[in-house]
């Protein structure tokens, strides 16, 4: 699974140049490859049941989309990604002077696409809420969401992810809430055990604290105290039990996301 950094905003409009001078270059297979990904909007809108009662949130306007076929194309677009070892995106977000932007890989799996489209429109959804979010809570939630389940008209959020719970209940050494907290950016050193484990109690926090502490408040739009945070030995005792979810009902784009057409 590729761990996605976005780019900093520093550097936003500098992509935005790449990204239109890409997209001219491409112009003859654009079409064919926006129709793979035009469901994007759809699978973005689960997330709009979140934001119901408010008007900010659901005032703005939605992100460009930008839809690449290759690795060629995606590294044109992102090439820091390929200036140092480590995974390579199947999507990201960013916000700069031109708007909002997500770039989503359209040759990778369906599933694999609606899930990068629920994770980079949850990246999105944060900023709106969050403009200054913590990176915690920035991939926390965007891990929480990515693993929506969307079908027949309703949303389930919250499911136990596999992967997270297992990295966390067999790591020796958690990071702690308090480094946690504290960090700007993804681990530096560890390698991609300790991105994997970032990811991992990010999401961990955020559950935590939508369903103990935040009475479902899905994007955390009022923070909790500090004091309401976990300390490490109560998030660690909360993954080794089962994890609430959540039903909700999905707004009406959401009922057949066309991710997987193409």
């Amino acid at each position: 699974r590729a761990a996605v950094e976005r780019p900093q905003a520093d550097d936003a409009d500098e992509v935005t140049g790449r990204v239109r001078g890409a997209l001219d270059a491409e112009e003859r297979g654009r079409g064919a490859v926006q129709r793979r990904v035009e469901g994007h909007h759809a699978a973005g809108l689960a997330i709009e049941p979140a934001c119901a009662g408010d008007d900010d949130l659901l005032s703005h306007r939605a992100p460009q989309v930008i839809a690449v076929d290759n690795t060629r194309d995606m590294r044109a677009l992102l090439p820091q990604f390929w200036e140092r070892r480590g995974a390579r995106p199947l999507g990201a977000y960013w916000s700069g002077l031109y708007g909002h932007h997500i770039v989503i890989r359209a040759d990778a799996r369906p599933e694999e696409r609606l899930r990068r489209a629920l994770h980079e429109y949850a990246h999105f959804a944060t900023h709106l809420a969050h403009p200054d979010a913590p990176r915690w809570l920035d991939e926390g939630l965007s891990e929480f969401w990515e693993h929506a389940a969307v079908a027949d008209g309703e949303i389930e959020v919250g499911r136990a992810v596999a992967d997270h719970v297992r990295t966390l209940r067999e790591a020796k050494n958690w990071i702690p809430v308090s480094e946690l907290l504290a960090a700007t950016a993804l681990p530096a050193e560890g390698g991609n055990s300790a991105v994997k484990s970032f990811y991992a109690t990010s999401w961990a926090l955020v559950h935590y604290l939508i369903f103990e502490k935040a009475d479902g408040d899905l994007l955390l739009s009022h923070m909790p105290e500090i004091s309401a945070f976990p300390t490490d030995e109560e998030l660690r005792a909360y993954v080794q039990g089962p994890v609430p979810s959540a039903r909700l009902a999905a707004a009406p784009a959401t009922a057949a996301p066309a991710l997987d057409s193409g």
